[in-house]
C-alpha cells in the first residue's frame, strides 16, 4: 500500500508539473530580494539543513550577508542532522555538525522572507496569511522536478544524489538572490 501511495503521489506531481501548476513556484515575487531565506522540509535533518549550510557556505565565500535558516514541518525540534547526511556532507565540504532541528511553527514569518520548500504538499501546510514568498526548490533552474526526494533512512548514495540536486538548484537560486 505504501508503494502504491508513493507511486500515486509521484504520478500526480508530474501531471501537475506537465500542466504548469507549479510554474508560479519557480520564481520568488517581490520587488526587492528577500532578507531571509528559509529552507523547509519534513524533519529538518536531511534536505533543508543541507540546503541551508550549502548556501551559507557559498555566501561566506562570496561575502554575502543574507540570513539563511532551515526548519521542518514535522519535527519535535532539537534533533541533530542525520548521521549519514553528516558523513556525506563532510565529503562535500559542508559541515552539518551542531545542527538542531527547528519547527516551522517557532518562526515568525514576514513578507520579506523567501520560503523554499522541498515538496509541493508543503505549500498547503504553511500557516495562512504568512505573507512570505514561496518557491519549490526543484522548480528552480532547468530540469524542473516537483519534489526533491527525502533520503532519510536511505544509503549514502541516495544522500549523494539528493545533495547534488540541492547544490545545483541552490546555485541557480543564489545567482537570483545576489543583487
Amino acid at each position: 500500500m505504501v508503494k502504491l501511495k508513493s507511486w500515486w503521489k509521484y504520478a500526480k506531481e508530474w501531471c501537475l508539473l506537465f500542466f504548469g501548476a507549479y510554474d508560479r513556484f519557480a520564481h520568488f515575487s517581490g520587488n526587492a530580494p528577500p532578507q531571509r531565506v528559509i529552507f523547509l522540509c519534513k524533519g529538518n535533518v536531511c534536505r533543508s539543513v543541507y540546503a541551508e549550510r550549502y548556501l551559507q557556505e557559498c555566501l561566506r565565500r562570496e561575502g554575502g550577508t543574507l540570513e539563511v535558516i532551515s526548519c521542518g514541518l514535522d519535527t519535535d525540534g532539537g534533533i541533530p542532522a542525520n548521521s549519514v547526511g553528516i558523513k556525506v556532507a563532510r565529503e562535500r565540504g559542508i559541515d552539518l555538525e551542531g545542527h538542531s532541528s527547528k519547527k516551522l511553527q517557532e518562526l515568525e514569518l514576514s513578507p520579506t522572507d523567501l520560503l523554499v520548500v522541498m515538496e509541493p504538499y508543503m505549500i498547503t501546510a504553511l500557516p495562512p496569511g504568512h505573507g512570505a514568498s514561496v518557491i519549490i526548490l526543484g522548480m528552480v533552474g532547468k530540469e524542473c522536478r516537483p519534489s526533491i526526494a527525502d533520503p532519510y533512512g536511505e544509503p549514502e548514495d541516495a544522500f549523494r544524489s539528493v545533495f547534488s540536486i540541492i547544490e545545483s538548484k541552490v546555485d541557480v537560486l543564489r545567482l537570483r538572490l545576489m543583487p
